[in-house]
């Protein structure tokens, strides 16, 4: 296909899917310096780990938490602890008012000021009671409905949860009238601990703090969050289709949250078309929606071979749909993942944390599971060694009968099946989906999935050296499944 011969360096700076003011206007998409290596998943963990830690009050120097890490055992919350650490955050799970607990709350609730878990390590976690009089008569009283009345502590507050919600309820209907003063309300909470009312705002406005105190007293607090209640910024652009005009371009982008589409921002030049959509959202919460946006665009001159480029992270958009004038697309059909039976779900339930611990503590050895067995299912556990030992030790743990249990031995752990996946999933970012080239002249990446005692690719490609290269580069374990040979014809599994 020739490559529009004769063009030179377009530089179409214009803002072609919103009409541009005759001003300059700042482009949003600029792009991002290339990042110092990201951290490792393992490295992420350990890092989790240590702020986990450091939450509760448990010793949390880099140093310890790696013994700690070393010796296997791990907390329910997911980060290495010790046994007596283990019991402390147990206990705090269990801390509650109970029934009675609660009535009388219910039938106090002019006094009462909330409730919170409180860390005290290494003495016990307690609950924290608050009222705004007669702390000792309460305190008494709730002692004696509680089922730990030992992990009870009160204190003095000066406004109850229902002033505070009083006040909530103020801020709430006076909306408009705060809006009118410039001041725009992002969200409203309780804050138990500082015993206030919390007002999110956007405002440019400098007196907030006099403002609100004035208007609603010491129980309400405002926090400046932004000056403006929207921004505008640059999303991330994923996909292109083209069109039977050769100009004209369908950009796929990423969005949610209740962003709206502002402006999509182009350049071209001889060799590529880089594209950036702006977008209009919240500058306080958002909701979590993910959705796929879409606009159209019209390029100076036709696409032709040029790659299609996200402004804000400088990677290759990836074409969706065929080319015009090639065939329909092919209906794929994509990796279907794990499904069980009913009587496979119901052994799965039936097993226990305890079973997870242990596998966990013997990480260094486990090689993952399968459930075999047709219409009388068993869980088969994989060891790199000593099978016979592990065996008994999860027979004992386990809430599953003895013939519902099997081990065997292996070659590789669960972890380094994980570490491998892991790798190719990382390349596959940083290559927008695909791997050793973009279009036909590489592997485009469906799913990445462990089988058993192999990670196995589902990839779409014309290639016939997938296997070789594959091997080649991230070890016998991996194995391919060639799923298509049309890139554009497929979608990867989210």
């Amino acid at each position: 296909m020739r490559r529009n011969a004769g063009v030179g360096t377009i530089l179409v700076a214009a803002l072609l899917a919103v009409a541009a003011p005759a001003q300059a206007q700042e482009r949003a998409c600029v792009r991002q310096p290339t990042p110092s290596p990201q951290p490792t998943a393992e490295e992420r963990d350990f890092q989790g780990w240590i702020e986990a830690r450091k939450r509760f009050g448990f010793r949390h120097g880099a140093a310890y938490v790696r013994l700690l890490a070393e010796r296997g055992r791990f907390a329910v919350y997911g980060f290495p602890a010790t046994k007596r650490e283990i019991d402390y955050l147990w206990v705090r799970a269990d801390l509650t008012v109970g029934p009675r607990g609660e009535r009388y709350l219910e039938a106090h609730a002019g006094v009462d000021g909330g409730l919170s878990v409180e860390d005290d390590w290494p003495r016990e976690p307690y609950l924290l009671a608050r009222f705004t009089r007669d702390v000792a008569r309460h305190l008494a009283a709730l002692k004696q409905r509680l089922p730990m009345p030992d992990n009870l502590r009160a204190k003095r507050v000066t406004y109850s949860r229902q002033a505070l919600s009083r006040a909530q309820d103020r801020v709430g209907r006076d909306d408009d009238e705060l809006e009118a003063a410039g001041f725009h309300v992002q969200s409203t909470g309780h804050d138990i601990s500082r015993n206030v009312v919390v007002v999110d705002l956007a405002t440019r406005r400098t007196d907030a703090k006099a403002y609100f105190a004035k208007r609603y007293g010491r129980r309400v607090k405002p926090i400046v969050r932004a000056k403006d209640p929207t921004v505008v910024e640059c999303t991330t652009s994923v996909t292109f289709e083209r069109s039977p005009d050769p100009r004209t371009l369908t950009i796929g982008y990423d969005s949610g949250g209740g962003a709206t589409f502002e402006r999509l921002e182009l350049t071209e030049t001889a060799d590529r078309v880089e594209v950036g959509v702006v977008e209009r959202a919240s500058s306080g919460p958002r909701n979590a929606d993910y959705r796929r946006g879409t606009t159209t665009i019209t390029l100076a001159t036709p696409l032709g071979d040029r790659p299609v480029i996200d402004a804000r992270s400088g990677r290759r958009i990836r074409q969706t749909g065929p080319t015009p004038g090639d065939p329909a697309c092919p209906r794929l059909h994509p990796p279907r993942g794990e499904r069980y039976t009913r009587a496979e779900e119901e052994l799965l339930i039936a097993d226990n944390p305890a079973v997870d611990d242990y596998l966990r503590r013997h990480d260094d050895v486990y090689g993952g599971s399968t459930i075999e067995g047709g219409d009388r299912p068993y869980i088969v556990f994989g060891f790199t060694r000593d099978r016979a030992r592990h065996e008994r030790e999860i027979e004992r743990r386990s809430r599953l009968r003895p013939n519902q249990i099997r081990t065997r031995t292996v070659a590789h752990t669960l972890d380094t099946l994980v570490e491998a996946a892991r790798r190719i999933g990382a390349d596959t970012a940083i290559g927008s989906g695909f791997l050793d080239g973009y279009g036909r002249a590489g592997f485009f990446i469906i799913d990445v999935a462990i089988e058993g005692q192999a990670v196995t690719v589902h990839v779409v490609t014309t290639r016939p050296d997938h296997a070789a290269w594959f091997t080649a580069r991230y070890g016998p374990l991996v194995r391919t499944r060639v799923v298509g040979d049309r890139f554009e014809c497929a979608a990867p599994q989210r």
